[in-house]
Parts: structure tokens; sequence; C-alpha cells
């Protein structure tokens, strides 16, 4: 199966690319640090070596990169699973944070779900 993690490189991201690892599926993750991304792909591949992992940096909250993933996961072919896992939360309150903060938690919690989702849907 192909299978894609959004906010993969570590949480629940993680966590859910090691399960889906035990069963030689194909896993498309992504995540903002390619370093750390990297890092757990590597230790995937130490308890999965059958699982075929593909990584690409990507920055969700930036519509043409969701696009960009998405149109590389789909050159693999159609994915059977998408997990939308991706998200931030910038701590603040209202009357003191800085300008942009709610407009840059929905472009990462809401927006790059439903560019991602819409691109993959056939």
């Amino acid at each position: 199966m192909n299978i894609i993690i959004t906010g993969a490189s570590k949480g629940l991201g993680k966590a859910f690319a090691k399960i889906f690892a035990m069963n030689e599926n194909n896993l498309f993750l992504c995540a903002r640090n390619i370093d750390e991304l990297n890092a757990t792909a590597t230790e995937i591949k130490i308890v999965a070596p059958q699982a075929n992992i593909y990584t690409m940096q990507v920055d969700l909250s930036i519509k043409t990169e969701v696009i960009e993933f998405a149109n590389w996961c789909l050159s693999f072919g159609t994915p059977n699973i998408l997990i939308n896992n991706a998200g931030n939360f910038l701590s603040g309150s209202i009357y003191n944070e800085d300008e942009n903060v709610l407009e840059k938690m929905i472009e990462i919690n809401l927006y790059s779900a439903y560019y991602l989702t819409r691109k993959l849907l056939p």
C-alpha cells in the first residue's frame, strides 16, 4: 500500500510511520525539518528494513509546496491511506500575540490538509 503521512518526523506521525512500516508498505513522509525526517526514516529502516520509505522536506503552510508534495506522491501511484498529521500551535494571547499567528496556524492545521486531500483524491 502507498501511505502518506504529513508531520512524520516526530510524535504521532512518527508513530504511525513505524506501525505502517512493519507491513512492507510504501511510506511517503514529509516534515519541515529534513534532518529530523531523515533520522526518522533511518530509525524506521532499522526495525523494518522491508519498508520502502520516501521522504520530502515540505513546509505545509505554503500551498505550492503542498501541491508539489502531492504531485510527487502521485507519481508513485494512487495513495491508499493519507494521514494529515501536520499541525502547529503557536501560543499567545489575542491582545499581545504577533500579527498573523492565527493565519499561520490555519495555513498549517487546516489549509494544508484541505489542499493535500483535494489534490490526492481521484
